[in-house]
Parts: C-alpha cells; sequence; structure tokens
C-alpha cells in the first residue's frame, strides 16, 4: 500500500505548464468554411460529449464545422460512418477509441481518398503518414494508477471487478499490462476478477457486468 500512495503522491498534482505540440498553425484561412467528422466508438460514452464541445470550440476559432458520427460500437457502423466520410469529403477525419483493425477497408478507403485522419486513443500500432497520423496516451500507466488509488483507498483489502474490451490490443493492454501487475505486486489482500468483452458486444455490457457483479 505504500507503494500505491507514493505513485497517487507523485502524479495526483494538478499540472500548471502546457507544451505546444509543435510551431502555430499556418495558413489556416483556408480552412474556412470546411468540415471535420468526428467518429467516437460510442456516444453512449458520457467522455465523448466533452470532447466534442472542446472541438466545437476549436474548430469554430478557424471558421470550420463538426459533423458527429456515432460509431455505436459495433464494426459495421464505424465502417459505415467512415464510407460516409468518403462521400462527404471533409477536410478531415477524427475517430476516438477505434482500432483501425475494426473497420480496416474503410481506413484505407480515406487513405485512398487522400483525406487525412487522426487515430486518437489507441496507441502508436503503426507508423503514420502523410494521411494518417496518432494522438494517445499512456493508457498501462493510467489503469496502473487507477488500481493505486483503489489500493490506497480501501487500504490494500479492496474487491475489484475490472471490465475488460478486449478486442484491441490497446485496450486489452491497459489492463493486463497495467492495472491487473499492479494489484497483483502491491496489493496482495485484493481480490481482482476480470470479465472480458468485446466492442461488437457493447451492447451487452450492463447485464455482463451485473452478472458478474452478482458472481463474485
Amino acid at each position: 500500500m505504500k507503494y500505491a500512495t507514493e505513485q497517487l503522491n507523485k502524479y495526483e498534482h494538478p499540472s500548471t505548464k502546457f507544451k505546444a505540440p509543435g510551431p502555430a498553425l499556418s495558413g489556416t484561412s483556408a480552412l474556412k468554411g470546411q468540415t471535420m467528422w468526428y467518429v467516437p466508438i460510442a456516444l453512449q460514452v458520457p467522455f465523448f460529449s466533452y470532447v466534442i464541445a472542446g472541438m466545437k470550440s476549436a474548430l469554430t476559432s478557424l471558421g470550420m464545422h463538426l459533423h458527429v458520427c456515432n460509431g455505436n460500437a459495433l464494426p459495421s457502423t464505424i465502417a459505415q460512418c467512415l464510407n460516409q466520410a468518403v462521400q462527404s469529403k471533409p477536410a478531415a477525419v477524427v475517430t476516438d477509441s477505434i482500432n483501425y483493425t475494426l473497420a480496416p477497408t474503410a481506413f484505407a478507403a480515406l487513405s485512398s481518398s487522400k483525406i487525412p485522419v487522426v487515430l486518437t486513443g489507441q496507441g502508436y500500432p503503426k507508423a503514420g503518414n502523410d494521411t494518417l497520423s496518432y494522438i494517445s496516451y499512456d493508457g498501462t500507466k493510467m489503469l496502473s494508477l487507477a488500481a493505486d488509488s483503489i489500493i490506497a483507498d480501501s487500504q490494500g483489502k479492496a474487491k475489484v471487478l475490472i471490465a475488460q474490451i478486449k478486442d484491441t490490443p490497446f485496450t486489452a493492454n491497459q489492463i493486463t499490462k497495467g492495472a491487473v501487475p499492479e494489484f497483483k505486486s502491491h496489493c496482495p489482500g485484493c481480490k481482482v476478477t476480470v470479465v472480458g468483452s468485446t466492442t461488437a458486444q457493447y451492447s451487452q455490457f450492463t447485464t455482463l457486468v451485473a452478472t458478474a457483479m452478482t458472481k463474485n
């Protein structure tokens, strides 16, 4: 438990500095009136509403528009959104928490149409190019810190149920290389149960969790 507390003390302080990821953008006047598409994996997740609000604010300052297409946690719907974007010819497409492998043909179609695509929240699975880039975060560290928070709050005696989306490496690794090892190494008194699901089973997620909670 001491280690978990030390980790929280190290990382819990709010950041007071921001380092720009690169030089200021130039030539943005050419983007006025154009539209960017945003395709989150599922709008049912409240987090994405905040992303949409931030994107609208940023794009409005450039005179651009935002179109949102809900992936609805279904590979077929995700592909449909991306294929619609190909027909719409937006300035760019931003996907959120969608692994390339869920709709490879549709992503390839965007690339062939020279429409820039930014995959966010899925790590850095392969090298980018002129039409494909990535913005992500350290999901493994984030989940290990979530585990530390539980360990510290429970005084090392938590019963933990982890629901894992296991069909993409990035989401799977957050649990198998982040949270689970943290509990195993630093909380011998914790009982951890992992239940697996896939993106296509998202609509059954509530039932899956309820069943696991009753069982454990």
